[in-house]
């Protein structure tokens, strides 16, 4: 218990950086996934192949492999950037390619009908896909997207206890790691 009054603003300042970071990298995903979404269902052959390649290769990719390649493996090609910057931008590419998953599979279930109306009516493909499918695929993927929220949660924490406060957990004894592994490791698996 002392360690948790000694460490207390230590804490605090974890929870508003992860509530920032959380939020930041969300609406980052959210808008990686809607781009890469619609290129998933883009009448565009090489637009297809692009976001098939993307989601298939960042979604195999352990995120913590991520982490470390931006963390450690970028800045010795001269690629850095600040922490939280760098935790915002591979959370939001890791995070962004389940989203686009979840909000393809959610245009999919829009009816056929409705995309061939709109573009009867002489919309392009990208003013059916914001006016007319969109909305109504985001409606039907509420759900799946929330679920990602609560798995992309424990995320920052993980960037957090793993990268920004070694020199803490430096200072922790072994009984006292057996939490931060279980964090570790329900942060890090999948369903």
């Amino acid at each position: 218990m002392s360690l948790l009054v000694h460490h207390f603003g230590d804490f605090a300042t974890g929870f508003r950086l992860t509530v920032a970071l959380t939020l930041a990298s969300f609406a980052g995903a959210l808008a990686i996934g809607l781009v890469i979404a619609s290129m998933r269902v883009s009448p565009v052959a090489p637009l297809r192949a692009a976001g098939t390649l993307y989601v298939e290769t960042v979604r195999n990719i352990p995120l913590l492999v991520l982490m470390f390649l931006f963390f450690f493996g970028f800045p010795k090609i001269g690629i850095q950037y600040p922490p939280f910057p760098s935790a915002v931008i591979t959370l939001s590419v890791y995070t962004g390619a389940f989203l686009a998953e979840a909000i393809r599979s959610g245009i999919n279930t829009v009816a056929q009908g409705q995309a061939e109306a709109a573009r009867a009516i002489g919309l392009t493909f990208g003013q059916s896909m914001r006016l007319v499918v969109l909305p109504q695929a985001l409606r039907a993927v509420v759900a799946p997207i929330a679920v990602e929220a609560g798995l992309a949660i424990p995320a920052p924490l993980l960037f957090l206890l793993l990268l920004l406060w070694p020199p803490m957990l430096t200072n922790l004894e072994f009984g006292q790691w057996s939490p931060l592994l279980a964090v570790t490791i329900a942060a890090g698996h999948r369903a």
